[in-house]
Formats: structure tokens, C-alpha cells, sequence
């Protein structure tokens, strides 16, 4: 949920902002270091997920649940590489 508020906040952010000299910048960093942050920790956690799946026997509700994450966390991550790719950041 943190990660989806926080992409959320970004897109909000740059298209208030669509001039990319209104972005945040620290020396000469934009967004895209946080952007790369959390597409790292995403894809980890969707790692994790999937490991969890494989490592346990669950019931049916379990799996459906954890697959439901996945997506999710895939839907996030997907967001922040438009965002990124929106910015001009490879």
C-alpha cells in the first residue's frame, strides 16, 4: 500500500509539474533514483511472493491471496516504469 501511495504521489506530482525542471533534484539526481529504489524493492517482494507460494502447501484461498499481491505489486511496478519512462529515464 506505501508503495502504491507513493507512486501515486509522483504521478500526481509530475502532472502538476509537466515541466521536468519543476522536478525534485538533489545535485544532479532526479526522480529517477527512487523510481529505480523501488522498482527493486518491488520486484524483490514479487520474488518473495512467489518463493512463498512454491516454498508452502496452502489452501486455495492462501495462494489466490498471495497471487492477488503479485499483481498488485506488479501493477505498481509497471506505474513507475511509465513514470520513468515518461521522464526520459532508461
Amino acid at each position: 500500500m506505501r508503495a502504491y501511495l507513493l507512486i501515486v504521489s509522483i504521478y500526481v506530482y509530475i502532472d502538476m509539474n509537466d515541466d521536468e525542471s519543476m522536478l525534485p533534484t538533489t545535485g544532479s539526481e532526479t526522480v529517477e533514483s527512487p523510481l529505480r529504489l523501488l522498482e527493486d524493492i518491488l520486484h524483490n517482494r514479487i520474488m518473495q511472493k512467489k518463493d512463498e507460494i512454491h516454498k508452502t502447501t496452502q489452501s486455495i484461498a492462501d495462494t489466490d491471496r498471495i497471487w492477488t499481491e503479485i499483481e498488485t505489486l506488479r501493477w505498481v511496478l509497471s506505474q513507475s516504469l511509465s513514470i520513468r519512462k515518461r521522464l526520459g529515464h532508461k
